[in-house]
């Protein structure tokens, strides 16, 4: 029941082209990853100049780049490249392309301190453009979060490549995160010394005997019942899903309990930040994310000192087809028509 998927997943990973590859490596020596689509031409126009500053795309806490490219035609990735953009995808430490070397856990502030830096300085080394258009999906959203707010409170002593905007896709904001993490969950600071817990193994074991466990809680917490197609799930989970360091789960846990977020060694007020960022900044979130809850992502709202934001939720009552869960707002069936464009308008 558990070995045929182990075994059988490697070969069923969705495996796409790119128009280039480049690894970034961070301070502490760790290989990341980038993939990048290439703009299809380059225009003379103001309006073409604009379309040129890159866009990065990063993933969330349990996955890969690859949760954003699944298949045509619900990729978010090669819509905005027929738009005219120049798109980067980047994978962060511990992913299955991103070299970590013989460490087995990592922390979130490891994301923005040092992961975040060593993709941006690529970005600029090969497109020339010191700024990007930040997209992050979930816990990638967070990372764009502390990055803006450690920017705001110390500007000399972050990276010169700046956001011209960012789109926070169903990110949580850790001190708030509502149903999804309560104070019983204290065991997760004492689970930290396990490293990583494999996440990508279950999923398999899960993908494979889909048909029978699509009523399972699991199926039900991530998705909107109704609103994925069954083999595009299977695939997804297939091919992004990644281990979890339980690190980045803990540090998540102790903001909610502290009601306050905060860097690991408490130096940097990721709230305090927050308040202070300029950024244009669009929260785009499901209307029934039983991951990332509407009070979470509207939490990330209110706190953004941004004058130009924007919230929006992805759901009938703002025109989409049907309801939305957590994946959804990038593998949903109507995502083409219901999440994408708002999206590329940003």
């Amino acid at each position: 029941f558990v070995l045929i998927p182990l075994v059988t997943a490697p070969f069923l990973r969705v495996r796409r082209s790119y128009d280039e590859e480049h690894d970034a490596v961070t301070e502490d020596g760790v290989r990341l990853r980038l993939y990048r689509l290439l703009a299809p031409g380059r225009g003379t126009s103001e309006d073409d100049d604009a379309k040129q500053i890159p866009v990065l795309m990063v993933h969330g806490m349990a996955v890969s780049h690859v949760c954003f490219d699944i298949a045509d035609p619900i990729s978010l990735p090669r819509m905005l490249r027929r738009a005219g953009r120049d798109v980067w995808l980047a994978d962060l430490r511990g992913r299955a392309d991103s070299k970590q070397g013989c460490a087995r856990s990592w922390s979130f502030d490891d994301y923005a301190t040092k992961d975040l830096p060593a993709i941006l300085a690529k970005i600029k080394e090969q497109s020339g453009s010191d700024r990007v258009h930040y997209l992050g999906y979930s816990m990638g959203g967070s990372v764009g979060f502390a990055w803006l707010a450690r920017a705001a409170l110390n500007p000399s002593e972050v990276a010169a490549t700046s956001f011209q905007s960012m789109l926070a896709l169903g990110s949580p904001w850790p001190s708030r995160l509502g149903g999804m993490a309560t104070s019983r969950m204290r065991a997760a600071d004492y689970v930290t010394g396990f490293g990583r817990f494999r996440l990508d193994w279950l999923a398999a074991t899960s993908a494979w005997w889909f048909p029978w466990l699509r009523r399972l809680f699991i199926v039900r917490f991530l998705t909107e019942p109704g609103n994925t197609e069954g083999p595009v799930l299977r695939r997804a989970v297939f091919s992004s899903t990644e281990p979890i360091s339980l690190r980045v789960v803990a540090s998540f846990f102790r903001s909610h309990r502290e009601n306050h977020w905060r860097s690991d060694d408490r130096s940097v007020d990721y709230e305090a930040g927050w308040t202070q960022v300029s950024t244009p900044v669009r929260f785009l979130a499901a209307d029934r994310d039983r991951v990332v809850s509407p009070k979470c992502v509207t939490a990330a709202y209110e706190r953004c000192g941004s004058p130009d934001k924007d919230l929006l939720f992805v759901g009938p009552d703002t025109g989409a087809e049907s309801h939305y869960g957590h994946v959804d707002l990038t593998w949903g069936r109507a995502v083409e028509r219901d999440v994408f464009p708002k999206i590329a308008e940003w």
